[in-house]
């Protein structure tokens, strides 16, 4: 399915491993956009912006994808811009640092209110919402990450930048989150297309 620039990137890639998980991500997005525009997989075109985020070179639905290790998200949206990004709860790296170049004052302030336990998985999930956020504007990370609001302890959808961005589950050890595009008056209503592991 994959087009012969997608299969050099993988010849690319020094570990089997690595050319595994290049080749089965591109390919299911494949199947995927296949599947919500009407044609065969192999049939798709992808054009990149100045940023390098794909999207169908003949237009239509919206997507992004994210891998983390063995697991790849992935989200499509018909009209509007949409970013995903998957990450996985570290907690031995060092979190106060990370914390001060990821969060906001705010965020911060919310943050530090939570028992150390919690501390890990609530950066993980700052993480997930800023990159999230930052694939659907279309721009990559922009620095400093700590000038987008875009995490709450709780869980609660946030808007920010014509934005709305949400926390998803995402299993044992892992955290993932959401950003659409969304018009002031808009809800955004987030469905699972179907677990790809099930084939």
């Amino acid at each position: 399915m994959l087009s012969p620039q997608e299969r050099a990137r993988a010849a690319a890639r020094r570990a089997e491993r690595d050319r595994r998980r290049f080749i089965a991500d591109h390919g299911w997005r494949r199947r995927l956009l296949a599947e919500h525009v009407g044609c065969r997989p192999d049939g798709l075109a992808f054009v990149e912006n100045e940023q390098g985020k794909p999207r169908l070179a003949t237009g239509g639905p919206r997507f992004s994808a994210s891998r983390c290790d063995e697991i790849a998200w992935y989200a499509v949206c018909a009209e509007r811009e949409v970013g995903v990004d998957v990450e996985r709860i570290d907690a031995d790296r060092p979190l106060q640092p990370l914390a001060r170049r990821l969060l906001t004052a705010r965020e911060r302030s919310l943050y530090e209110a939570l028992p150390d336990i919690e501390r890990a998985r609530a950066l993980a999930a700052g993480w997930a919402c800023k990159e999230a956020a930052f694939k659907a504007l279309g721009t990559g990370l922009v620095f400093p990450l700590t000038r987008l609001e875009a995490w709450t302890p709780d869980g609660t959808p946030t808007r920010a930048e014509e934005l709305e961005i949400r926390e998803l589950e995402a299993g044992e050890g892992r955290v993932a989150a959401v950003a659409v595009r969304v018009e002031p008056a808009e809800t955004v209503a987030v469905a699972p297309l179907r677990d790809l592991s099930d084939g």
